[in-house]
């Protein structure tokens, strides 16, 4: 039920864009219109499917005002089961927090920001993340969208609206490498978790502390493909692997296919496998285990042991049917309180939202990805009163590199430090930040910012953290 009350999931496509009469219902904000239709040139307008009118802050001031900064949250909220995606709503709490702290902080003469979230997932048939994205470009002017795995980043990279608009794509959690390529094309794709052939490394060597004897010991790799994120971790993680010693393979399946995940196992058993890695969700991670379960080699009594990635790091891998071979498995994800910054966020968060952000993965880097756009937006403003006009896809990408600063001592992104990271963006002062998933000295070659990554482990019927660790 705690999903149920976290508020921004309530995704409905209703209309108050036409009077009974046929005529367009005139507007001069968004609180002039109903919650899934915004103020645009004069009239209330439906949003696309999906999509709904969210955040502006305690006082609601950004819809109440003509000048609002438009932000917009794409990020598959609920699952192709239709259950919610724990680590995507928590994901969209975060940057509603750090937006509703900006905005009732901004002084009066400044834009406030409003956020728009989309579930990427309820809309395929309406042309999903494709169709959500351009239209807040073309009706909104929308200069910024958080995204949500490499995937739909990657996707949207390359839609023909977004880059002839040049609206800047920031990611708390699309990892692949591929997305390094990308940034160097275009300087407006940024994402602020590392890589995954980082990750990987971090990966071979807790497998090797877990299970030392490399020479005898065979791993099976099972991961969705293709798939930007699958794809881009299997590969290096293979590489580390081998190298290491360990005979290894490697098992791709299509996402969200039983029949595949079957597959994918039955080619696992063919190679006696002593550990699986599974690079995938709990919604695909859950059938593969309880397959796995069918056959005597891949059971925890027999000595199998299960190892998992960033995005299986969510208590919906946890199930009666898995526990039993789950249980005391490690994995790996970028670390979500390397930050200083990272202890006042999880206080205000769980006050808030009565959750820990460390029972997820991403939920830090979201916040930061907020904080970083919003100071990213006051550097495109400049010192004059609000003028949207200037606050562009790439001049955000300008402030984005002026946040990049590697020397000098760090501010940390907090509510109360706001004001004085405001002043300094806005009178284009190079900064260095560090927010709650660590230091954030993005690589102005590659679009994001290295960071250690966590040691996880499934214990007690939950997620503990164990330590952190370096690439």
């Amino acid at each position: 039920m705690r999903r149920l009350v976290l508020g921004i999931v309530a995704l409905v496509a209703g209309s108050c864009s036409f009077t009974t009469a046929g005529n367009f219902v005139e507007c001069k904000n968004d609180v002039d219109c109903g919650a899934a239709t915004a103020c645009s040139s004069g009239y209330c307008i439906p949003l696309p499917s999906g999509c709904k009118r969210d955040e502006a802050g305690g006082k609601r001031k950004a819809f109440e005002e003509e000048s609002r900064i438009p932000l917009v949250a794409l990020f598959p909220i609920t699952t192709s089961s239709g259950a919610f995606d724990d680590s995507q709503v928590q994901s969209a709490n975060a940057i509603k927090l750090a937006i509703s702290e900006a905005n009732d902080r901004l002084s009066p003469d400044r834009g406030f920001f409003g956020l728009f979230v989309c579930d990427t997932t309820l809309a395929p048939d309406a042309g999903g993340i494709n169709a959500q994205a351009p239209w807040f470009i073309t009706n909104l002017n929308a200069p910024a969208m958080f995204t949500a795995n490499s995937g739909p980043t990657r996707e949207l990279t390359l839609n023909a609206v977004r880059r002839d608009a040049g609206t800047l794509i920031i990611s708390p959690n699309a990892t692949s490498p591929e997305l390094s390529v990308i940034f160097q094309e275009d300087p407006n794709v940024w994402r602020v978790a590392p890589p995954d052939n980082f990750q990987a490394q971090v990966l071979a060597r807790v497998l090797a502390a877990d299970l030392p004897d490399a020479g005898a010991s065979r791993i099976a790799i099972i991961y969705p493909s293709p798939d930007s994120y699958g794809d881009g971790f299997a590969n290096p993680l293979l590489e580390e692997l081998v190298a290491r010693g360990y005979t290894t393979s490697l098992h791709p399946y299509t996402e969200g296919d039983g029949n595949t995940h079957i597959s994918a196992i039955n080619g696992a058993v063919g190679k006696l496998p002593h550990a699986s890695v599974i690079i995938g969700t709990p919604t695909d991670a859950v059938p593969i285990i309880e397959r796995a379960k069918t056959f005597p080699v891949l059971r925890r009594s027999s000595g199998h042991r299960w190892y998992f990635t960033d995005s299986g790091k969510d208590v919906a891998l946890i199930t009666p049917n898995t526990i039993t071979e789950i249980d005391g498995a490690f994995g790996t994800a970028p670390a979500q309180g390397a930050g200083a910054a990272f202890t006042t966020f999880r206080d205000v968060f769980t006050t808030r939202y009565s959750i820990d952000p460390n029972s997820t993965n991403f939920v830090s880097h979201s916040y930061d990805a907020a904080w970083l756009v919003m100071l990213a937006a006051q550097y495109a403003e400049g010192k004059e009163p609000a003028d949207r006009t200037k606050i562009t896809g790439p001049r955000l990408a300008e402030g984005m590199a002026k946040l990049s600063l590697s020397s000098g001592p760090a501010t940390q992104l907090r509510a109360d430090k706001w004001t004085e990271l405001q002043t300094a963006l806005s009178g284009g002062i190079a900064t260095n930040v560090e927010g709650s998933s660590g230091q954030l000295d993005f690589s102005i070659d590659a679009g994001f910012a290295m960071s250690p990554y966590e040691v996880w482990q499934i214990a007690d019927a939950g997620i503990t953290v164990r330590r952190l660790m370096t690439p």
